[in-house]
């Protein structure tokens, strides 16, 4: 009798080390090989620092990831923490989906190191911090200087007329573009950017309520990017790239402009010398004035987590001046 209550006391001990460890689910959606190890190594560092807690990191392909995510959603099979665009925050905060993370913040020892602009942002829906950002995608303008002496083009575009004349002394190399237009997924920014320089103002609605984008200014804008894809000025297959190609077709030396955000150093980087390339601001429009987008994403604790204090522990270590630093110096 003695022996089957330490055999089974035992049993008991082994059953209960099983129960205590814990599985974390991470989605990530803004994918790349890059971005995917660099995540790892931050996520490992916080397995090392809570012993018997496990991260699976599910990546979703970014031209997918809308679809794949909501599919997931709808089948409950909800992550702990996830990777908030900007675009999504409003969609699953005002959907009850996400936790809101005033009151970690409110205790959080780097709180007060985080900028007005990062709380603000992450605080967009309902004034309630439903994601914390972990960096801003502000726009510039890429250009390639061997590409640039080679036509003949002096010196960066200032303005929006620099520009097309800069794009038309690139397009006369054979098998050369001035610009990588992005005329598929996630090509709104650029026609938003163009139409507003154009049009000398972001000012979206009128007093009334009404559109601005049949205003002078704006069609001129947009009918700016038409034409430079019209004239010959982008290449032909890019009414249909996404990130990727444009960035593709900027390294390979395709085309002699990219307007992006620092993402795409991951890849320029490695395959460009950094004397070959440069970066300015976007070129003014006829006001002296330019618009370029800033966009962010974060991190987003997801309301149905069962593990919400260690889900926390999590955006902490993605967050705090350490992982935040790692991260934003890769991606």
């Amino acid at each position: 009798m003695k022996k089957l209550l330490i055999a089974a006391f035992a049993t008991v001990l082994m059953s209960g080390a099983a129960l205590a460890d814990t599985t974390l689910k991470l989605v990530e959606v803004i994918t790349s090989p890059e971005r995917t190890e660099t995540l790892k190594s931050i996520v490992s560092k916080f397995e090392a620092a809570n012993p018997g807690t496990k991260v699976e990191i599910i990546s979703l392909p970014w031209g997918e990831a809308f679809q794949k995510f909501a599919t997931m959603v709808s089948a409950g099979e909800i992550p702990d923490v996830m990777e908030m665009p900007d675009t999504w925050l409003s969609l699953y905060a005002n959907n009850g989906l996400l936790e809101s993370l005033e009151p970690y913040l409110a205790k959080w020892e780097h709180t007060s190191g985080l900028t007005d602009r990062a709380l603000e942002l992450g605080r967009d829906v309902n004034n309630t911090a439903y994601m914390l950002p972990y960096g801003f995608y502000l726009r510039a303008m890429f250009y390639n200087k061997k590409l640039f002496q080679e036509a003949g083009v002096a010196e960066p575009p200032k303005t929006m007329d620099e520009f097309v004349a800069a794009s038309e002394k690139v397009s006369k190399l054979p098998g050369k573009y001035g610009y990588c237009l992005r005329g598929g997924p996630g090509g709104l920014n650029g026609w938003i950017m163009f139409g507003a320089t154009m049009a000398g103002s972001n000012k979206f609605f009128n007093d009334d309520g009404t559109s601005t984008m049949n205003s002078e200014g704006w069609i001129k804008g947009l009918t700016w990017v038409v034409d430079l894809y019209k004239k010959g000025l982008a290449p032909k297959d890019s009414v249909n790239w996404g990130f990727n190609e444009i960035v593709a077709g900027f390294y390979t030396g395709t085309c002699a402009m990219l307007d992006q955000d620092p993402d795409a150093l991951i890849a320029i980087a490695e395959r460009m010398k950094p004397e070959d390339y440069g970066v300015t601001t976007m070129p003014k429009g006829p006001s002296g004035k330019t618009f370029p987008t800033i966009g962010y994403a974060g991190w987003s604790m997801m309301a149905a987590s069962q593990n919400k204090d260690l889900s926390w522990k999590l955006i902490e270590t993605l967050e705090g001046p350490e992982g935040n630093v790692e991260w934003n110096k890769r991606t």
